[in-house]
């Protein structure tokens, strides 16, 4: 077998309907040039998935036609979509249209072989399987959300805290030294402080209430 060409990509997992764009190369070449001619029933043609977690062995994937290009062809989970681009104007470009079980929730991981079809080096496609919601939920927690009043300096003015100066309850100390900025709720507690300098002329501030 020849050396494998790989292919890496990145796709959110739940992902269904995935149509992935990869190249075959020919072997009888020694430019790098494409394959071109390779179809769902070219001779030996062989494709294989296996996701790093809930599988003991590669799924064997049945190649089967594509009948328009971007049009997923509904591949059962024991199939696979081939088919060429344009073997004038892109030759050796491929589009592989996939089984929705090869992206489910569960697995970090999930490979294509493509192999097997005369003057074809192998294909291998590694995915990373991207969980989106948790991703975005992380980002939207460590920006939006975390509460950083135990941190000191610029550490503290996280969006959350600097949404609470402009929108809590905000009540001095009963010298006008610092403004305490509540947290949310009724009976909230302070979320953190900011030092207030006043001079000698200056009405004393007795409590800052946000208006709606």
């Amino acid at each position: 077998m020849a050396q494998k060409s790989v292919a890496l990509r990145v796709v959110d997992a739940g992902s269904t309907q995935v149509i992935l764009q990869f190249s075959i190369l020919d072997s009888s070449k020694t430019k790098g040039e494409g394959l071109t001619g390779i179809t769902s029933g070219s001779a030996g043609l062989k494709i294989s998935m296996m996701r790093n977690r809930g599988q003991t062995a590669p799924t064997a994937l049945t190649p089967i036609a594509v009948a328009t290009l971007g049009t997923w062809v509904s591949p059962t989970s024991a199939q696979a979509g081939i088919r060429a681009e344009d073997d004038t104007n892109r030759p050796g470009e491929y589009q592989l249209h996939c089984p929705d079980v090869a992206f489910a929730s569960g697995a970090e991981t999930v490979t294509f072989l493509v192999w097997g079809a005369t003057n074809m080096v192998p294909v291998q496609i590694e995915i990373t399987l991207r969980d989106a919601v948790y991703e975005w939920a992380g980002i939207a927690t460590a920006l939006l959300k975390y509460d950083l009043v135990g941190f000191a300096g610029e550490a503290r003015w996280s969006p959350l805290n600097a949404l609470r100066f402009l929108l809590n309850e905000k009540t001095p100390d009963v010298n006008n030294t610092y403004i305490s900025v509540k947290k949310e709720g009724a009976g909230a507690v302070e979320a953190y402080r900011v030092t207030i300098t006043k001079d000698a002329t200056a009405a004393p501030i007795t409590r800052m209430v946000p208006q709606p």
